[in-house]
């Protein structure tokens, strides 16, 4: 459980008036200075109260620091879940049963732990991402424990999926801390300026021509994410090239051989969607990164179900499968044509 400090430290600003008991001497009339129409008297300056700045910074602050401490319990309880799960091969039914009973409680704790967090303003989005991770991976364990049978790893394999999309959700929620982090210690997010108006004569409807794209900052990055992409592509590529090789001899296998490879391409898939899920996600492409993520998810999605559903002389699967799958060869159509037009913006090579 998270603990939690909170910083009641208000200081108090003490000022005294003091006045004179001395009387002042009238002066002669005829000594009494004039004041000169022309005189200003110089304004005192106003304190600036940063009070409100920097209470929700340091709001922000701690809320960044507890998400932190929240993902070493998440990851500290996927360490346990793992060495557990390489050591079931002695258990019996009824131990592997009443643990995953167990492993359901004890993840309520860092649910818990996340339902517990104070959200600063401005963390919506973060908050969204992260409640939703939370309740990806728990939902996953209840699926789990509630549908394990034994001698079979489907189970295993649908929580393995929910953990990798909660995974995306905490890195989404991550990225947005960081970036308001970021945005209250530069205070770099300013309101545009408005337009100028055009000089004058130029005439109605003249477009001037745009001015040049700002400088990339992160060129070494994007450069980082083009190859990625390309490792993603090549090992997206040489998926589809082995699962359509095996479709078209599939007729030749018995029906429990069918099963048993379309087990073995969905894990297979995993480490598809682990490459696009390893992106890096600059800024100037995140959402490039995010669509070719939801691209693979859509698949694996898709190869799941058509290894819970297939059964021998039925089409309807394949039909789900394929139409997933064109739609998911179209984010990725996009996700290149996007790079590529990032790339002639700002006249980085595409090679």
């Amino acid at each position: 459980m998270l603990l939690r400090i909170v910083l009641a430290t208000m200081a108090t600003l003490l000022v005294a008036a003091c006045t004179s008991d001395a009387a002042s001497t009238p002066a002669p009339e005829r000594s009494t200075p004039t004041v000169s129409p022309t005189s200003t008297p110089v304004p005192t300056p106003t304190p600036v109260d940063d009070t409100e700045a920097r209470q929700a910074a340091a709001a922000l602050g701690r809320f960044g620091g507890d998400a932190d401490v929240l993902a070493v319990d998440w990851d500290a309880f996927r360490v346990r879940f793992d060495d557990w799960r390489g050591s079931i091969e002695s258990c019996g039914e009824a131990d592997r049963r009443a643990d995953l009973r167990s492993w359901v409680v004890d993840f309520g704790a860092v649910s818990l732990a996340a339902a517990s967090l104070d959200f600063p303003s401005g963390t919506a989005a973060a908050r969204d991402s992260l409640t939703s991770a939370i309740t990806l991976e728990e939902g996953g364990l209840r699926e789990l424990r509630d549908g394990w049978t034994p001698g079979s790893d489907a189970a295993f394999t649908l929580y393995e999926r929910a953990r990798t999309a909660a995974v995306i959700g905490r890195q989404e929620a991550r990225a947005r801390i960081v970036e308001l982090i970021a945005i209250q210690e530069t205070g770099e997010e300013t309101e545009p300026e408005p337009a100028a108006p055009p000089p004058p004569g130029i005439p109605p409807g003249f477009l001037p021509p745009e001015p040049p794209p700002a400088p990339l900052a992160d060129e070494d990055a994007l450069a980082e994410f083009k190859t990625a992409l390309e490792d993603s592509w090549v090992s997206w590529d040489d998926f589809h090239l082995r699962f359509d090789a095996w479709r078209r001899t599939d007729g030749d296998c018995a029906q429990s051989e069918v099963r048993d490879r379309l087990e073995a391409f969905a894990r297979d898939f995993d480490a598809v969607l682990g490459r696009a899920n390893a992106l890096v996600r600059p800024s100037v492409v995140r959402p490039l990164a995010e669509q070719l993520i939801e691209a693979a998810v859509r698949e694996s999605e898709a190869l799941a179900g058509l290894r819970d559903a297939w059964t021998a002389y039925d089409a309807g699967p394949w039909s789900a499968l394929d139409g997933t799958r064109r739609g998911a060869d179209g984010l990725r159509r996009q996700v290149r044509s996007s790079l590529d037009e990032l790339n002639l913006q700002y006249g980085i090579s595409a090679s």
